[in-house]
């Protein structure tokens, strides 16, 4: 029992020496896998993969919720402006029914003063039912009204509903509504009428049904356009609830309702089964879109807080009645479709991103087991068995990388067969190159002093060459000066010339302006003749009216006398001669007038024909000296022409002589540059004969050399199995 246990005890130690090395090893297999291709390989495949994806699946996200987003702001606001157009409609409706009971024929019978006198008091019973039962009907048959009132005296209003009230008249003229109303030429939208009308009724009777807005007319009698008074047309709040909660938004599990210009809210009729509170006046949403409406945006989309949820509020002012249609649109509600979309695309994503990584991971094993394949071969070529080649069944880059290896070492194989080859050649060849070696470097020693004789001829030819380079070039300089004077004294022949032509030309357009002043002054020295003659003409006509003038005085003085001869009864005609007496006296003080204007034009007239005389010689004498300076000018031309074309040709002769220097400046470079050269070279050959006989003394002692290494070579083939 004792051995036994002994034995037992002595072979825990050996149990946990053998743990202890299986878990080594574990440990160091780990280790090196995590080192391996395959992990890198797994590892950069499965980053890569979800590092992309996530990104993508975000943007995919937001970028879905975003549109979503915008498109369901662009929609819903678009329910709005098609909500508010249906609204301004109505009212629009409203208004062309207000004007129809207004021009109904009934009810302008009934207010007509004119027809009321023709009536009797049953008649007028009647009319009144007649009319009062038209406006009823409208009101029964549009559930948009709740009420219509006419107001014009207490004693012949119509109102319905009817209310059990009597209303005062005087006070309600003095309200501003019902002046504002009054001294309109069309329809007034009111936001409501309480001043002096539903004040005194919903102080005695709860008749009057509550009202969104009150549509008010001037009411005028259509035939003598006599304003009566004023209509009020109340539009139900019922009906607009009906119409809220009917609309596109609503239906879709939002909100419409309705803001006045003062804060007044009107909701839909499902309101308070859907909502637990009721928007105020001092609710956030409103007093933004108030805000709004006072910086004139009239029209907008914002987001907002109302009992702890998020809205999109769309908004549209209504034209012409001082309302605002308001969308309420939960933005769970528009968020919900797209994040259905982001848990697809996110399901999706993980589906094919599993996949992928399986294939990945997969073709990763692959390329490793074939990467392990190519390295158990190299293990084998390195040590100098070119004998191995891989074989793989690849068309990729691994596949090329094995039959470049398998080229490489049948390279290699034939390398080393024919290094054996050339090794053996060269030990038969350093022989022959001993006694070569020897014959070149007696032969290079005549050559040296060959090479040195041509060296001294060609130094003095260079030197010889430059000098005649430099005086060339200095030439040259001289024939590049008066090539340029040449150039500035051609371009300077070309101005002349322009100027020329443009002298040329204003000589021509001044002889033109000559000749028509010519033409003009002729003119002018005819028309004042002319004028002579007419003005002659006048002094004879002036001459024959003063004597007309004379005889018409004294005709009238014996007219005088005649009619006092006459007595009483030619006292009218004594009136008559007098006015002709006075008539004759003032036509021959106006003769006088005319007779010494026409005079100082007579005057005036003949020193213009002086004058005239005078300009006639100067313009004679001035187109005379045009003429002569156009001539001038076109001399000066003819004579600049032909100098430009001297100067032209000088030009062309200097350029030739220019580009002749050029050529004799480049043959004396080159000559200059190949006598340097050849100089140059023969001191360089000289000096590599003297290198070369170096050499051959070097080459000598390393053919010796080259020997041993041969030998070293051979050993070092004898490793390879080919």
């Amino acid at each position: 029992m004792a051995k036994k246990k002994k034995e037992v005890k002595s072979s825990h130690p050996e149990k946990r020496k053998n743990n202890g090395g299986d878990m080594l090893i574990k440990l160091k297999n780990v280790k090196s896998w995590r080192k391996s291709l395959t992990w890198k390989l797994s590892l950069f495949i499965i980053l890569l993969l979800l590092i992309s994806i996530l990104v993508i699946d975000f943007i995919s996200v937001y970028t879905a919720v975003q549109s979503v987003l915008e498109e369901s702001k662009k929609s819903y606001y678009a329910a709005t402006d098609a909500t508010k157009e249906y609204i301004k409609l109505a009212f629009q409706t409203a208004k062309d029914e207000g004007f129809q009971i207004m021009a109904d024929e009934l009810v302008q019978r009934y207010f007509s003063e004119a027809k009321q006198a023709l009536l009797d008091e049953y008649e007028a019973f009647k009319l009144r039912s007649d009319a009062n039962k038209t406006i009823q009907n409208r009101i029964i048959s549009n559930s948009m009204f709740s009420g219509i009132f006419i107001l014009t005296k207490p004693e012949n209003s119509l109102l319905f509903p009817s209310l059990p009230v009597e209303l005062d008249f005087k006070r309600l003229r003095e309200t501003s509504w019902y002046k504002k109303v009054i001294n309109s030429e069309s329809a007034v939208i009111l936001e409501n009428h309480y001043e002096g009308f539903d004040e005194v009724v919903k102080d005695k009777t709860t008749g009057l049904k509550e009202y969104a807005l009150s549509i008010a007319f001037p009411f005028k009698d259509i035939e003598t356009n006599t304003t009566l008074g004023v209509m009020l047309v109340d539009i139900s709040v019922e009906w607009l609830q009906e119409v809220l909660k009917n609309t596109q938004i609503n239906n879709q599990g939002g909100f419409m309702l309705t803001i006045s210009q003062s804060g007044r809210i009107i909701l839909p009729s499902d309101w308070e089964l859907r909502m637990k509170s009721v928007p105020k006046k001092d609710s956030e949403f409103v007093l933004k879109i108030m805000k709004y409406l006072e910086q004139k945006q009239y029209a907008g989309v914002f987001s907002t807080q109302f009992e702890g949820r998020s809205y999109l509020i769309t908004y549209s002012n209504i034209e012409g009645c001082g309302w605002t249609l308001v969308g309420m649109i939960p933005l769970a509600q528009l968020t919900k479709s797209a994040w259905k979309m982001a848990l697809l695309i996110i399901g999706l994503t993980i589906l094919f991103t599993v996949f992928a990584l399986y294939m990945g991971v997969k073709y990763a094993m692959k390329i490793v087991k074939d990467i392990k394949s190519v390295h158990s071969v190299f293990s084998i070529a390195k040590n100098g068995d070119l004998n191995v080649s891989i074989t793989l069944d690849r068309d990729d880059e691994i596949g090329e990388l094995a039959e470049s290896f398998n080229s490489m070492v049948g390279n290699i194989r034939n390398l080393v067969q024919k290094s054996v080859e050339l090794s053996n050649q060269l030990n038969a060849s350093i022989g022959v190159l001993n006694t070569v070696a020897s014959e070149t470097a007696t032969a290079s020693n005549e050559v040296a002093k060959a090479i040195g004789e041509i060296a001294e001829g060609a130094s003095n030819q260079a030197k010889e060459a430059s000098s005649v380079y430099n005086t060339v070039s200095k030439f040259g300089g001289k024939i590049e000066a008066i090539v340029e004077e040449s150039s500035k004294m051609e371009n300077l022949s070309k101005s002349v010339e322009t100027l020329s032509e443009k002298g040329k030309e204003a000589v021509e357009s001044l002889t033109s302006t000559s000749s028509h002043t010519y033409d003009i002054s002729l003119n002018l020295i005819t028309t004042v003749k002319r004028l002579a003659d007419y003005s002659n003409k006048i002094n004879k006509v002036l001459q024959v009216l003063s004597s007309l003038s004379e005889q018409t005085k004294l005709l009238a003085l014996n007219a005088s006398i005649e009619a006092v001869k006459a007595g009483d009864a030619g006292r009218g005609f004594a009136v008559v001669a007098s006015e002709i007496r006075k008539l004759a006296d003032q036509s021959k003080d106006f003769m006088r007038e005319i007779e010494n204007v026409v005079k100082t034009i007579l005057r005036e007239t003949a020193l213009a024909q002086q004058i005239s005389g005078k300009v006639e010689d100067v313009m004679k004498l001035q187109k005379q000296a045009v003429t002569n300076v156009d001539v001038s000018f076109s001399n000066i031309q003819k004579a600049v022409a032909g100098l430009l074309e001297g100067i032209e040709r000088i030009a062309n002769n200097i350029i030739e002589i220019d580009k002749e220097k050029d050529y004799i400046i480049k043959s004396m470079e080159s000559i200059s540059a190949i006598s340097e050269e050849t100089a140059a070279s023969s001191e360089e050959v000289s000096a590599a004969t003297e290198q070369q006989l170096a050499a051959i003394e070097e080459l000598r002692a390393m053919t010796e050399q080259l020997n041993k290494l041969s030998k070293d070579l051979n050993d070092a083939m004898s490793v390879f199995k080919v």
